[in-house]
């Protein structure tokens, strides 16, 4: 396992899979053994307090701490996120270069080791692991982001993330070519004008072209 980490890692460095997301949804965090802090910060940096029904609104990144006695200074440590699916009692997660969606390496100081900023590639549900020769189980789970229904503004195909097949299909569906359900057309309507139309479209392709980091709906 350690070696296959080691192979993502390099993979995603020289691919710069690692580049910082402008992404940001509600999600809860879970599973967090003791031990581990996972703290969520919006896209600007500021930490954000759970809500009443325990989820944290417009997370985009986290910072993770991991303290224990086994730990010891100098080691080498890695954190990555893996989509999974949480619908069960345990998650189910494979770690493949499709569903890996963050990874990082850092060393540890005496007693504990720390990441400023885990940061997503896209926001979808997905486990934080935690690898480092302190676990007698590598990768060890750190904990779960489970991602609110809404989904992610302008991802009407539900692939969590914006692509231009987004734009697309809000083309087709303003032109009467497709129907959407419900959700899909509170995702699709990013103008936040109260339709579906060739001006959402825009702002879509305009999103996902890295020319503005938000819709208007955002705000």
């Amino acid at each position: 396992m350690k070696r296959i980490l080691k192979v993502f890692l390099c993979v995603m460095v020289l691919t710069g899979m690692m580049t910082i997301s402008a992404f940001a949804a509600d999600a809860s965090v879970g599973n967090v053994p003791a031990g581990v802090t996972i703290t969520p910060y919006t896209d600007d940096g500021v930490q954000i307090e759970a809500s009443e029904d325990g989820t944290y609104a417009d997370q985009a990144y986290y910072s993770l701490t991991c303290s224990s006695g086994l730990i010891s200074a100098g080691g080498q440590y890695v954190v990555l996120m893996a989509e999974a699916d949480l619908s069960g009692s345990t998650p189910v997660y494979t770690i493949t270069e499709d569903s890996l969606i963050y990874i990082n390496q850092t060393e540890s100081q005496e007693g504990s080791v720390s990441f400023d900023k885990v940061y997503p590639s896209r926001l979808t549900d997905s486990v934080i692991l935690l690898s480092g020769e302190a676990f007698s189980t590598n990768p060890m789970l750190a904990g779960t982001v489970r991602v609110s229904e809404d989904g992610l503004l302008g991802d009407v195909n539900n692939d969590e993330r914006v692509t231009s097949a987004d734009a697309q299909q809000v083309l087709r569906y303003s032109a009467n070519l497709i129907e959407f359900d419900s959700t899909q057309i509170q995702r699709a309507d990013v103008s936040d004008d109260g339709r579906v139309t060739s001006n959402d479209a825009q702002w879509i392709l305009r999103y996902a072209a890295n020319l503005i980091d938000q819709f208007p709906a955002d705000n």
